[in-house]
């Protein structure tokens, strides 16, 4: 994923799938947080909670020194590996 229109969507929070390229609909599927919600939301469901779960500090602690872990705010959605979502049908 080191295209760089991709990248460019990836830092802004988005990861659009079109109908060719890299991002081909028909390729496995990745998430942001926000196309998560709006795959949900666009299928008619009404997300209650989206919350971000294995952080990368903590499954890959080797890779994180004790500075790294005290700025990890600073990663914001990147330091999640995965999303719990609960959502209800709209």
């Amino acid at each position: 994923m080191r295209f760089a229109p991709v990248l460019w969507g990836l830092l802004r929070g988005r990861w659009d799938y079109a109908d060719d390229g890299v991002l081909d609909r028909t390729h496995l599927r990745f998430f942001t947080r926000s196309s998560i919600e709006s795959l949900f939301i666009d299928t008619g469901y009404v997300v209650e909670r989206c919350e971000g779960i294995n952080n990368v500090v903590r499954v890959y602690p080797d890779r994180f020194s004790g500075h790294l872990r005290k700025l990890r705010h600073l990663l914001g959605d990147t330091q999640w590996t995965q999303y719990a979502v609960v959502a209800r049908s709209g």
